[in-house]
């Protein structure tokens, strides 16, 4: 892995963003997508799509997803 990609993978995994408090990775993510596509969707769960307009209408569609939250809880005891 080269060391921008690295560096994007570090800057998301460290932004808070336990599940229902995703506003800080959503609006660092916009920021970084608006100048690569056409238009930004947000769906009513809080979805970021960007759409890369294409005047080929039979060129292939791409989708890459990801979940923005993570896990907002900590186990520090089990009992068997």
């Amino acid at each position: 892995m080269n060391a921008k990609t690295w560096a994007r993978v570090q800057k998301y995994t460290e932004l808070q963003g336990t599940s229902g408090q995703e506003q800080t990775i959503r609006k660092a993510f916009r920021d970084e997508l608006l100048p690569l596509v056409n238009d930004i969707k947000q769906d009513g769960l809080g979805g970021v799509f960007g759409v890369k307009n294409n005047s080929d209408l039979h060129a292939p569609r791409v989708m890459f997803a990801a979940h923005m939250d993570e896990v907002g809880f900590i186990v520090n005891q089990c009992i068997a």
